[in-house]
């Protein structure tokens, strides 16, 4: 999605670091506005994740909102709830898919596949950091129970992952 939106915050690498982060963040610009779902979030606080100048910020959503494409785009994002943190805690089962190359077609598919054949619901799946974003994007499947040890031996066999992280509740260690 970055390379779409890339040319045009060529020219302001400042203000490119600001789109980048609104958009690893679902933050969406409404009329003038940077915010999370409802919340309006000021342009100090965006200045200061993005290290850069508040003024930025501000040029950042100007730019945003002269551009009918990037309105459309912007306009549209959303923050998305992600259970990997508390899924321990709640007795749930939390798998980190570290994969050999993004690009690989059907890990997912195929680990679900596993997952569901040992009769395990899926919660959530989350695709943290977009290829285009990090060279080592993850995916974290939650599931409503801790996965038994034979499917998560499975889960490294299929082609495309490169390994396996299990996340334990808090004060214990994950096991990978």
């Amino acid at each position: 999605m970055w390379e779409a939106l890339a040319e045009a915050f060529s020219r302001f690498p400042s203000q490119g670091k600001v789109a980048r982060l609104l958009v690893q963040h679902g933050f969406r610009v409404v009329d003038s506005k940077i915010l999370c779902g409802t919340v309006k979030i000021n342009d100090s606080a965006i200045a200061r994740a993005a290290d850069v100048d508040r003024r930025v910020v501000v040029a950042t959503v100007q730019t945003i909102q002269a551009d009918p494409h990037l309105r459309r785009v912007f306009g549209a994002l959303l923050p998305a709830c992600n259970l990997k943190e508390v899924g321990p805690t709640m007795g749930w089962g939390v798998l980190e898919l570290i994969p050999t190359s993004a690009q690989t077609v059907g890990i997912i598919a195929k680990t679900t596949a596993l997952i569901a054949e040992a009769q395990i619901s899926l919660r959530q799946i989350v695709i943290e950091d977009d290829p285009q974003f990090s060279p080592t994007p993850r995916a974290f499947i939650i599931t409503e129970q801790r996965l038994p040890p034979r499917i998560v031996e499975a889960i490294r066999r299929v082609e495309g992952v490169e390994g396996v992280v299990l996340y334990a509740p808090v004060g214990t260690a994950p096991t990978g």
